[in-house]
């Protein structure tokens, strides 16, 4: 992968999946959040599955640029890893934070001891489109210390988010509906990172297999479905493509 290139003398994992996530976004106010959730219980026919997510960022601890060569092409991009687990079923006094865990040996083993989710993601495609269509590379670490694994990529630790919130399944779309939450240095508790407590909807598909058009295209019809069943109780759309931009400057 092009994009993993940049990394000396690392072997990239052999479960590495490549796959094209297809999306559209809203926003809506916490007002209407419980109209949203009773409208989308009825269109899906399923209770909302409860979203508790630690994401971890990661970047290169130093800018990488290599010497390319007549014939080789363009330059060769570093992007930062996004490490995720889905802790739904920890209560809030178990959440542990990274920053927080340095100063205790056990809580950094059992953070790093997780099963963590590795994602790198692409800038989406470019041009006038539908949807957004965004290639994402993901693997995970099912044993051992993944921040050791992180840092033998000589990688740093940025910054860290949780995602809360609510998630339904139409046909093959995902419909999340997420507030983004951050640390609070003075009480140690986490916090909205937004004050407007607005939630971001995310409604999205992925196609496996980057080369299949007709997986692709029925990705995008059917999400262009699901935007006009919601018309009126949000309005889906595409944000600005470099809202997506993990690339390091």
């Amino acid at each position: 992968m092009d994009h993993l290139v940049f990394i000396k003398s690392v072997r990239v994992p052999s479960h590495l999946h490549t796959m094209q996530q297809i999306s559209l976004y809203a926003k809506i106010s916490n007002s209407q959040l419980k109209i949203c959730l009773h409208a989308l219980a009825s269109l899906t026919g399923m209770d909302p599955i409860t979203i508790l997510q630690h994401t971890m960022v990661w970047a290169p601890a130093q800018k990488y640029t290599p010497k390319i060569l007549p014939g080789q092409g363009g330059q060769l991009d570093q992007y930062r890893i996004h490490v995720t687990n889905d802790n739904k079923n920890e209560d809030k006094e178990k959440i542990i934070s990274y920053v927080q865990s340095k100063d205790s040996k056990e809580d950094i083993h059992n953070l790093a001891n997780r099963q963590w989710h590795f994602q790198i993601m692409e800038m989406p495609e470019a041009g006038k489109q539908k949807t957004t269509s965004q290639s994402i590379s993901s693997w995970s670490v099912k044993k051992g210390d993944s921040f050791q694994f992180l840092q033998s990529l000589a990688y740093k630790f940025q910054y860290e988010y949780w995602q809360k919130g609510f998630q339904f399944v139409y046909g093959n779309a995902v419909i999340q509906l997420t507030r983004i939450h951050i640390l609070d240095q003075t009480t140690k508790n986490i916090k909205l990172l937004d004050p407007s407590k607005q939630w971001l909807v995310k409604v999205y598909i992925d196609v496996g297999h980057l080369t299949d058009i007709e997986a692709l295209n029925k990705a995008v019809k059917e999400l262009e479905k699901v935007k006009t069943e919601l018309h009126g109780l949000m309005n889906l759309e595409i944000p600005d493509r470099n809202a997506f931009d993990t690339r390091i400057r």
